[in-house]
């Protein structure tokens, strides 16, 4: 078993060796061991070893005194200085360090040193590589009556977390900059530092991934591509996928039921079973048929394996297996061939033994070498066999082996004949020359004993071996005499009366004498020692008691002044009389020079303020500073010899994991972080692990120094808080700094300005986005922003204008404006190609509306569709004018044909006065009719614009709203395709994962289980996908034709209520030119009932009634339509006849003109419009 750590030699340092001259040296250091100065000995190793732990903690740690002058500095800190012990001792430590804390108030080690604390910061030391963050930690070094001396400083580069705080500001100054692909590099960095880093990059991916799409989104409306609406659901602000696994898992289970299926059959032994790769396709195919030729490339070598085993049960063996195999059937194929080797090297053997024994050579034996295991064995027993046979030679076997125990035999006196007699002779040849040997080795030990080490045994006595062993026996006494020379300490024997005997070369130097001349002296004359020739002597005290004594005291040899410690041991000659004594002296006055000064760095030990410990190879502490003791709620001694993994209880304990069992298995420094299970809770901790050698090199234990990383570990908590709220879309979430400080506080604070650079221009775009999307269009963006984000302001910005224009061109179309010009922005600008095609169309609207105010109603007015009620309407109009005007002009002629007819029986005005005065009544009455007929139309003119204005607003919010559900459509089959993207990276990762499940091989059976199911699932989830895309793709053509029709209706059904307007207005001015007619038919009849007297003005009154009814028909001709009444005749002059001639019959004008003269037949020749209302008769007669 190792030594324990603090049991092992102390190496010699430099310095000591400097101190020590070279041999042969004239005044060396004189010593004696004892049992007392053992433990001497063992304080000191183990107060060096203490002092050496600080030689292997890996970061620098120094003492200084209240003067700031450097007392101690382990070689971490003289590697980071580049300088040697001895050029630092004595100086400044802010000469060393340079940092812009010494010499002033924030110095550490200072404060410690004035408030009686433990104290730390961070600062930068300027090194000589350069400028190193640190953060170094001051504690108090006092005496023993507690008075502060000094101060102990631990330094911590924090290279590492100075890095990952300015890794974060320049994140987060790129956000704001804009540049949103900036991503800091995992390299450089390691275990929780890189988690922080982790974090923020997957934290910016959370964030800047939805900010990508978005900025697609706004880009594409921008240009007029208006995409679907984005159905994928989010958490939060963001609501990211949601129920995709379960569709997925529908998909993967056909995969899972066929690998359960191959899984059972090999458990039962059914190795011909293979999965049904027809039942799948694509990949999952692949994967089953993988399956299947993974089987049978495992079960073909096992069944030519089993072939073998059965021919060599059978005792067929088989010759040696050629055929090429890779990887454990390579193994199994190794085997097998070493199975044959074995057996017919086995029968090789035993046919080689047999004939030997047929020959007579006895001594030929089987190489059981050759062999392993059992079939070793079988060569063995035969061997044995053989030597149990061979009874002649067991006496030569029993009396070599007693000389060979020592036990000399007296010689053989049997007889033996042969071979058997030569042994006998050759065994009598070697007792005698063993007790000569004997004889001359108890002779040399006698003289030995009494210190006469000059004496040597008689070669001549003796020849071959034996003489080489009294020769051996020569030089070894030579050799250790030699050795003894050699000891770097004074050796020496004196008899009873302290004459000296003997004195190696060391004692002789020290002396100043010759070893020949110090022979016979006394001792005391040359060591002059503070013991010398009283009871003190420790010769003396052993000769007296007849055992080892130990003393330490002053001794004075030449001109040196020494502390020894000197053994004496009695000597005894063969009759066990004590006849002297043996005295060793060891020099302590470098010892005790030495356990001060390691003592010392055992106090710097126990104030760095971190736990550090030791332990040995089976992992008992040895030694437990103050700060790991008070971690542990324990006294350093209580921790001594206790096992270190029921103290610290981390998940790396006795485990592969354990730093400082990989320290003492590799032979190199080992880091990691853990958690320690201590009585005060968990604490994270990073600890490092270094080996501990003894003097070989050889490993015997193992350093352990802690550092608490709770702080590092809240900043990563937090980190991957902010990651998971920006996964879940709470982009409101922030990290308190003010939980953190120093660097750990200026990461924390970095994350949350990084999230606040790219959030607020998200919620600008957002709320941007909100607004249009509401019809609310801003004002363009005019804030300054860079990158990725001055990209998205100019998208929204494109599309802030793009609204605009589209909102003027709908405001002037609105106000008739009818020569603008619209065009198209892209391929796939729909909605600006449907406000063209609503242009055109209300043109044509206009082009008809135009002809008909030139009265023209010849106009042949189609539907441009089924659903075309524009036209539809327009046609009917066109038709109801027509019948209109027919009628004007019908009644215009009636009018003409009655005043002629007066104008004719004006000479027997007398006689029919009354009878004429009917039938212009009547005729007044009938205009009256038309009048009303016609003011009725123009009320129904006014109400049908009222509808056809109302129908405009209710069919452009029908557009909007198609045009909003295209919208939704679009999005949800452009996000359909995300979801297609997802199940096709599943299936591809669910593929990488059974491979390497097939590659882990039994161990990856549950995980290919696994992602045979995931597989399914993402087919399943594919095809559901495919399937609801075909869905959506064909909803938004019906919507977009919806849409585009709505779009084109809105314009006809506007300029169709200007028009029914225009109509209205023609209307009233014709219901003004009846009532003229009516008035002047009235005042004929006033004028014929008053001047029946005065035919002759009565038959001038009818010629200016029929020139009236003239110009009303031609009045009513504005409108051209085919003829159909024929026009009034003017009749000849007749003289004037007398009232007595014949009365002419007066012939009655034709009925009024009524609406029912305006209800036509349904059929194909168009749609009569009903014109007429309940307000007809309000209107004013003449």
């Amino acid at each position: 078993m190792d030594k324990s750590i603090f049991e092992r030699t102390v190496p010699e340092t430099s310095e000591q060796a400097s101190e020590r001259p070279d041999e042969p040296q004239t005044t060396p250091r004189p010593g004696v061991s004892s049992a007392e100065m053992q433990k001497m000995q063992t304080a000191l190793d183990q107060a060096n070893e203490k002092a050496r732990v600080l030689d292997l903690i890996p970061t620098p740690v120094m003492t200084v005194d209240k003067s700031f002058n450097v007392t101690f500095m382990n070689n971490a800190g003289l590697n980071v200085l580049n300088q040697t012990a001895e050029s630092v001792i004595g100086r400044r430590c802010y000469e060393l360090f340079n940092t812009e804390h010494c010499n002033t108030p924030n110095c550490q080690v200072s404060k410690a040193m004035r408030d009686n604390g433990v104290f730390t910061s961070d600062t930068v030391a300027n090194l000589p590589s350069g400028k190193v963050p640190i953060r170094y930690s001051g504690s108090p070094m006092k005496d023993e009556n507690g008075n502060i001396i000094g101060g102990v400083e631990y330094v911590l580069d924090i290279s590492k977390e100075v890095a990952v705080t300015q890794a974060v500001m320049d994140l987060s100054g790129a956000a704001q900059e804009g540049r949103l692909d900036s991503r800091a590099d995992l390299d450089q960095f390691d275990g929780n530092y890189r988690n922080i880093v982790k974090g923020v990059n997957d934290t910016l991916d959370a964030v800047i991934s939805p900010l990508n799409v978005a900025a697609e989104y706004i880009d594409r409306i921008g240009k007029g591509d208006i995409p679907e609406r984005i159905t994928d659901d989010y958490n939060g602000d963001f609501n990211e996928i949601k129920n995709n696994l379960n569709l997925c898992i529908d998909s993967v289970n056909g995969l899972i039921a066929e690998a359960g299926m191959l899984t059972k059959a090999a458990k039962e032994g059914q190795l011909d079973i293979r999965g049904d790769a027809s039942k799948f396709s694509g990949d999952y195919s692949g994967i089953v048929q993988g399956v299947n030729d993974t089987l049978d490339a495992v079960i073909g070598p096992l069944n030519v394996a089993a072939e073998y085993i059965d021919r060599i049960g059978k005792g067929d063996i088989p010759e040696r297996i050629t055929d090429d195999y890779n990887g454990d059937f390579n193994e199994i194929k190794n085997n097998l061939n070493l199975c044959i080797d074995s057996i017919k090297g086995l029968i090789s053997e035993s046919s080689m033994l047999t004939d030997a024994a047929k020959a007579g050579q006895l001594d030929i034996r089987g190489d059981a070498s050759k062999f392993g295991g059992d079939y070793a064995s079988i060569v063995q027993g035969v061997n044995d066999t053989l030597d149990a046979v061979i009874s002649p030679l067991n006496v030569a076997a029993e009396y070599i082996d007693r000389i060979g125990k020592g036990d000399i035999p007296e010689r053989i006196t049997d007889n033996y004949n042969g071979d058997f007699n030569e042994i006998k002779n050759n065994l009598n040849l070697c007792i005698d020359s063993m007790n000569g040997l004997i004889a001359e080795i108890h002779k040399m030990t006698d003289v030995t004993i009494h210190g006469r080490l000059d004496v040597r045994g008689d070669l001549q006595k003796f020849s071959g071996d034996y003489a080489d062993i009294v020769q051996g026996i020569n030089q070894t006494v030579e050799t250790l005499v030699s050795h003894i020379d050699k000891i770097p300490t004074p050796v020496m024997i004196v008899d009873k009366e302290f004459n000296i005997q003997y004195m190696n070369q060391t004692g002789a130097n020290i002396i100043g004498l010759s070893q020949e001349q110090l022979i016979g002296q006394k001792c005391y004359n040359h060591f002059k020692t503070s013991d010398c020739q009283n009871s003190g002597c420790a010769c003396a005290r052993s000769m007296m008691t007849g055992k080892t004594e130990t003393s330490e005291t002053d001794a004075h040899p030449g001109k040196l002044d020494l502390e020894i410690s000197y053994t004496g041991t009695p000597i005894r000659d063969q009759k066990g009389e004590i006849c002297g004594s043996l005295e060793i002296v060891i020099d302590q006055t470098e010892v005790k020079k030495a356990i001060a000064d390691a003592q010392t760095k055992v106090e710097y030990l126990n104030n760095v303020p971190t736990p550090i410990m030791i332990v040995d190879k089976e992992f008992n502490v040895q030694f437990m500073n103050p700060a790991g003791a008070q971690a542990l709620n324990r006294t350093s001694e209580a921790c001594i010899g206790q096992k270190c993994f029921s103290l610290f209880n981390t998940k790396h304990c006795q485990t592969p994991d354990c730093q400082v069992a990989k320290a003492m298995n590799q032979n190199s420094i080992c880091t990691s972080d853990t958690i320690a299970r201590l009585p005060s809770g968990e604490l994270p901790i990073r600890y490092t692990g270094a080996p501990l050698k003894d003097d070989s090199g050889n490993v015997v234990g193992g350093l352990e120094y802690v550092l608490d990383i709770t702080k590092e570990m809240d900043v990563t908590s937090g980190v991957i808080h902010l990651v998971q709220a920006a996964l879940d879309g709470k982009l409101d979430t922030r990290a308190n700094a003010d939980e953190f400080e120093g660097n750990y506080q200026r990461i924390v604070s970095g994350v949350n300005d990084l999230l606040d650079a790219i959030i607020r221009p998200l919620n600008v775009a957002a709320e941007y986005v909100d607004r249009i999307s509401k019809g609310d269009i801003p004002d363009k963006i005019s804030d300054t922003y860079k990158g990725d984000f001055n990209e998205i302001k100019n998208n929204l910005n494109m599309l802030i204008d793009a609204m605009n224009q589209i909102t003027q061109l709908a405001q002037d179309i609105a106000v008739g404006r009818m020569d603008l010009s619209v065009e198209k922005r892209s391929d796939r600008d729909a909605l600006m190609i449907a406000i063209a095609d609503m242009l055109a169309s209300m043109k044509k609207i206009v082009s008809i509306t135009t002809e008909i105010a030139k009265g023209n109603l010849r106009l042949q007015v189609k539907k441009r569709s089924e659903e075309d009620e524009l036209m539809s309407a327009f046609r009917k109009m066109v038709r109801d004018l027509t019948n209109i005007a027919e009628n004007v002009q019908t009644a215009a002629s009636q009018v003409a044909t009655g005043s002629q007819e007066i104008s004719a029986s004006a000479q027997q005005v007398s006689q029919g006065s009354t009878e004429q005065a009917a039938s212009v009544e009547e005729v007044s009455s009938s205009m009256e009719e038309m009048s009303s007929t016609v003011s009725q139309n123009a009320d129904n003119a006014r109400e049908t614009a009222a509808i056809a204005s109302k129908a405009a607003v209710d069919a452009q919010e029908g557009g909007k709203s198609v045009v909003e559900t295209v919208t939704a459509m679009r999005s949800i089959a452009e996000k359909i395709s995300i979801i297609e993207e997802i199940a096709r990276q599943t299936n591809m990762l669910a593929l990488n994962a059974a491979i390497e499940a097939a590659r882990a091989g039994e161990h990856g059976k549950g995980f290919a289980v696994v992602a045979a199911e995931v597989r399914k699932l993402a087919e399943r989830s594919q095809s559901a996908a495919k399937e609801i895309s075909t869905l959506s793709g064909t909803s938004v053509e019906i919507a977009e034709k919806a849409g585009k029709v709505i779009q084109e209706i809105v314009p006809g059904i506007q300029k169709t209520a200007e028009l029914v307007e225009e109509i209205n207005v023609s209307s009233s001015e014709q219901a003004d030119g009846i009532q003229q007619v009516t008035k002047a038919v009235q005042q004929l009849d006033h004028v014929i009932q008053q001047s029946a007297s005065i035919s002759e003005e009565m038959a001038s009154t009818s010629e200016e009634l029929t020139a009236q009814a003239e110009q009303l028909r031609e009045a009513s001709a504005f409108f051209k339509i085919d003829s159909r009444v024929a026009p009034v005749q003017q009749p000849q002059q007749s003289p004037r006849q007398s009232f007595k001639q014949e009365q002419i019959p007066t012939q009655r004008a034709s009925a009024p003109v009524s609406k029912n003269q305006f209800e036509f037949s349904e059929d194909d020749s168009g749609v009569m419009l009903d014109m007429s209302d309940d307000d007809e008769n309000d209107f004013e007669r003449y």
